[in-house]
């Protein structure tokens, strides 16, 4: 019998808790910033006071926004600030990616929602492709460490356009970073993959800043001062807070839709050595539509004739397959899974190499993750894979609750096999999922460690 591994929040699209379970957890945040961000906070109180008191606040918005929900009690939204980690005062993306690496010592997670920014004084350093290739380096790394806490949702402020800055290039440079932060990560159309659900990415450079040129209003900020004036706060303000707000509440009364037998996710040549055989499996459905099997052709998804109907609400297992009869060569394929409010969700991908129908050879699948051995081990035991190409890859072991107890860095790593050895010296007895992560594929197994 297969073994069915539920693919836990932090690498698919998988079920987490009820939204009965989750209800009115995710309305407390706290805002990690330096004094842009106090400016949109309360910009009379950190930073002039002859700001007209008609300038709006967060407290004043958030008051705004329970009223207009109609939210009251343990329902009720609130956000409190603070100036107090050391990443704050840099404002540059390679230090929150320090600080979050290092294991983000002080920041206090009690707070379900974590806002964190960057603003002018990250973008100054954006002069070339190389810096800009550096900057996704470190979002992605932040991203990586944030989808490690499904039970915090965290919220990134992107960067801060600057009205004095008359560097164009470098504006340019900043604004091509900061639409890629939520064009395409934030999308799910980077080398990272799926983006986690339990990060927002809040653009305020757009809501200031041409797309393009980067240039935005120089009434945006004070004369001769990158720190920005009422008129930007009043206009940033209010979408600051119903975007948080809403985007966590969203996260907060959506699960995911289904549990997926991540074994049963197979691609394998089709009958009579015909191109490619898509089979996935669920255990159970909430909220189903339906699937649509995509593949990936010049480094983009395409979605492919034919649908699935899902099992809408019936919290039942449902097998489904499909075959692509045009595969040749080497095809990756995902599974785009939709849910009855019309949200998309997807899966991790899987490749395999095909071949022509006059070759008569059915090649393996190019990844491969093995069976820890022993298994079941004491107290330690092997985990082998295999690389397809020369790739960043990492092992990681986690428990069934999600929580990270081991991973190996995640590094450049050349093609072919690979071992890692796991020590549960220090665990307790039980369960464990164990995950290959590369830039492009993702394969999960159980093991069980007895003592």
């Amino acid at each position: 019998m297969r073994r069915i591994i539920t693919l836990i929040l932090l690498a698919l699209m998988m079920c987490v808790t009820t939204g009965d379970a989750q209800a009115a957890k995710f309305r407390k945040a706290i805002f990690y910033h330096h004094s842009v961000g106090g400016c949109f906070y309360n910009r009379q109180l950190l930073y002039d006071s002859s700001t007209p008191s008609s300038t709006k606040t967060v407290p004043k918005e958030i008051a705004l926004y329970n009223t207009a929900k109609g939210y009251s009690g343990v329902n009720l939204v609130s956000m409190a600030e603070s100036t107090s980690l050391p990443a704050d005062g840099d404002n540059q993306w390679s230090t929150w990616a320090s600080f979050f690496v290092g294991g983000h010592s002080g920041m206090d997670l009690t707070y379900p929602i974590v806002i964190i920014k960057t603003c002018y004084i990250s973008q100054q350093t954006m002069t070339s492709s190389s810096d800009i290739a550096a900057y996704k380096t470190s979002y992605r790394t932040i991203v990586r460490e944030m989808e490690k806490h499904p039970t915090t949702f965290f919220v990134i402020w992107n960067n801060m356009p600057a009205p004095t800055d008359g560097n164009s290039d470098r504006a340019v440079w900043s604004a091509t970073f900061s639409v890629w932060c939520k064009d395409v990560l934030a999308k799910g159309l980077d080398s990272y993959g799926v983006f986690p659900r339990n990060v927002y990415v809040f653009d305020v450079f757009r809501k200031l800043a041409d797309p393009v040129t980067g240039y935005c209003d120089p009434s945006y900020g004070d004369p001769g001062d990158d720190h920005p004036s009422s008129k930007s706060v009043n206009l940033v303000t209010p979408q600051f807070v119903n975007e948080v707000f809403d985007a966590a509440i969203w996260y907060e009364q959506h699960p995911l839709p289904i549990t997926f037998n991540n074994d049963a996710f197979k691609v394998t040549i089709g009958t009579n050595n015909i191109g490619a055989k898509i089979d996935w499996q669920t255990i159970s459905e909430i909220n189903n539509y339906g699937f649509w099997v995509e593949k990936q052709v010049g480094g983009v998804f395409d979605t492919l004739a034919g649908s699935f109907r899902g099992g809408n609400n019936d919290g039942t297992a449902h097998n489904y397959t499909f075959t692509d009869v045009t595969a040749r060569g080497t095809v990756t394929y995902r599974i785009r899974q939709i849910d009855l409010d019309g949200t998309l969700w997807f899966s991790d991908s899987r490749t395999i190499m095909t071949t022509e129908v006059a070759d008569n050879v059915v090649q393996p699948e190019t990844y491969a993750l093995g069976q820890n051995y022993p298994n079941p081990f004491n107290p330690t035991t092997t985990i082998t894979y295999r690389l397809m190409r020369n790739e960043y890859a990492r092992i990681v072991v986690r428990d069934l609750l999600g929580k990270v107890i081991y991973e190996t860095p995640y590094v450049r790593q050349t093609k072919g096999e690979h071992s890692v050895v796991v020590d549960g010296a220090k665990l307790s007895s039980g369960t464990y999922i164990y995950t290959l992560q590369t830039e492009s594929f993702m394969l999960n197994r159980k093991m069980l460690l007895v003592k």
